[in-house]
């Protein structure tokens, strides 16, 4: 978190003068699923919405942030054992968007999350964030294709992934020992830590505060 707001602080004189300054809202689904928890595919369904901010820090170039709640986890379809995972998060990004053509941007930078609520529904009983080892602090990477329909409304293609685990394993060997994990226990199937997979298909409205 306090990256993200070093960065802010870092831009402000920037940004001041900077003649563009519009925001908007965004809002649409995710579809999720939790690399290393051992069930594959976009199988959590979820919601996704954000006010926003951004910059036109000279041509064909923007500053995008703002703050927006997703809904991630994963969710197992098999009879024999049946799970679903579901993380709340509050967000907050930071990108770059570059205008490559007159109806398509791209857009790519960092986010920071702050896990609200989570847990998992199993076929044995729930388990709470404590039982899951939960982080509250979620870094992730950020990958958008916006594809403008007018001069308002936009549709977003969004690659949303965990740079960082978002459980914390409680064995110290795997701790203070990274590589055996990297090295032997993945190779082996063996997955002690989580990874957040998202993607989302949202529509984004925009204000234009300068008109």
């Amino acid at each position: 978190m306090k990256f993200f707001i070093s960065v802010f602080l870092l831009l402000l004189p920037f940004l001041s003068i900077s003649q563009v300054f519009d925001g908007g809202v965004i809002a649409g689904l995710s579809a999720s699923q939790i690399d290393g928890d051992n069930a594959g595919g976009y199988n959590k369904a979820g919601f996704a919405v954000m006010g926003y901010a951004d910059w036109l820090v000279k041509p064909n170039w923007k500053i995008f942030s703002g703050i927006g709640y997703v809904q991630k986890g994963a969710h197992s379809n098999s009879k024999i054992e049946y799970f679903s995972t579901y993380l709340h998060y509050a967000e907050i990004p930071l990108l770059v968007e570059y205008q490559a053509f007159d109806k398509m941007s791209f857009s790519v930078g960092l986010a920071y999350g702050y896990l609200i609520k989570g847990g998992q529904k199993t076929s044995f009983g729930d388990l709470d964030e404590k039982d899951l080892d939960l982080l509250r602090s979620e870094f992730s990477s950020y990958l958008v294709l916006n594809y403008k329909i007018n001069n308002r409304l936009s549709v977003n293609f969004v690659d949303n992934y965990s740079l960082v685990p978002i459980n914390e394993n409680t064995s110290n060997f795997l701790r203070t020992n990274l590589f055996v994990y990297f090295i032997f226990m993945h190779k082996q199937g063996i997955y002690p830590y989580w990874w957040n997979n998202t993607l989302r298909l949202t529509l984004q409205y925009k204000i234009y505060w300068t008109e």
